[in-house]
């Protein structure tokens, strides 16, 4: 018999084949987790905006994270009359810009900041000459469903509808990390609806959570590398509030159950008389590790991806947990691996 129409590198699962640095970043990831323990966001006695400013002080399990002085604050209107969506811009430090890269941040929908990741994507900015802009969206609990998402949507229809300057140049990628790779994808579902002329050049897509209700490897998590089952409720009945599990996969919410086939009628339309004049879905990257609650997600939203036309690769870094790519790159080489992995996409699609 022939082999499978889907084939899965399964070695990359096998822990045995998890090196000596990702154990280390593993055990560090656990270690660092246990320190902190003791404060916890949904603490009653805490709180989410007390959890961030001790994280901004570096008084929970991971240390503050850096921030560049060359990275700049701007302003992008909203919706609402009167009230500005404040924005961090990185761009490379040498010259000219390609075009712009939209960030959302991860953090469930509750944590996080658009200038906590100014490592990582000062580095994606250097390496591929992109404007890197990341969305400081509203969070939740303060502002549940859909303030964060509207936000995000609002930047990105600004930056199709006017380029920043001259010299950022055009709107060419979004992407994000967990919650934010989730609006990532449901960002580009957004720009496919409502400005249907405009084309990406690709999306980045890194260990996101596509389905809120959670599917399996989600529902049953309990190692405690970076999040688990019961972390991730925690977030999400935060973001979403009194939603029963059947409403939060809204399509709106959950970019799994969104009807993306109907985008397959612009690859089919020169072959198939009947098929609708849709644009396409743009190309997408699925980066995430093997010891992650997120696989069943990135698998499923890979495949549906391609079943509805648009191009799509997933790649696993071996034994990498949850939210890798936050881990100083210096110390561990599979956070490397992956920023490498999106830097030649990025390159690639470029």
């Amino acid at each position: 018999m022939s082999l499978s129409d889907i084939t899965i590198r399964a070695e990359a699962f096998d822990l045995d084949h998890i090196d000596g640095s990702t154990s280390m970043l593993n055990a560090y990831v656990i270690s660092s987790a246990s320190a902190g323990q003791g404060v916890k966001w949904h603490d009653p006695d805490v709180g989410a905006a007390k959890f961030r400013a001790l994280q901004d002080e570096g008084k929970t399990s991971w240390p503050a994270p850096p921030k560049f002085d060359y990275g700049e604050y701007i302003s992008v209107p909203s919706r609402e009359a009167g009230r500005e969506i404040k924005c961090r811009l990185l761009k490379p430090q040498e010259g000219g810009s390609k075009g712009v890269f939209l960030h959302f941040h991860g953090g469930g929908h509750v944590l996080g900041h658009a200038d906590w990741q100014d490592s990582n994507l000062s580095n994606f900015a250097n390496r591929t000459g992109l404007t890197l802009i990341s969305v400081e969206y509203r969070l939740a609990p303060e502002s549940p469903f859909p303030a964060g998402n509207e936000d995000c949507y609002d930047v990105a229809e600004y930056l199709v509808d006017h380029s920043l300057s001259q010299d950022s140049g055009p709107l060419k990628f979004v992407g994000g990390e967990s919650a934010g790779a989730s609006l990532a994808a449901l960002t580009v579902l957004h720009l496919l609806e409502k400005r249907p002329a405009f084309a990406l050049a690709g999306v980045c897509l890194t260990y996101g959570i596509f389905d809120l209700s959670l599917l399996p490897s989600a529902r049953t998590w309990t190692n405690p590398l970076i999040t688990n089952t019961e972390a991730v409720k925690n977030y999400f009945d935060a973001y979403l509030p009194n939603l029963s599990p059947d409403e939060r996969r809204n399509p709106a919410i959950s970019p799994m159950y969104h009807p993306i086939f109907q985008y397959r009628g612009s690859v089919l339309a020169s072959k198939d008389p009947y098929a609708t004049n849709k644009p396409q879905l743009p190309p997408a990257l699925f980066l995430t590790g093997t010891q992650d609650l997120v696989l069943d997600d990135m698998v499923l939203m890979h495949f549906k991806w391609q079943l509805a036309g648009g191009e799509a690769r997933i790649k696993f870094v071996e034994g990498a947990p949850h939210a890798f790519l936050l881990v100083p790159s210096q110390q561990f080489k599979i956070v490397g691996q992956g920023e490498g992995l999106i830097v030649e996409f990025l390159k690639e699609k470029l």
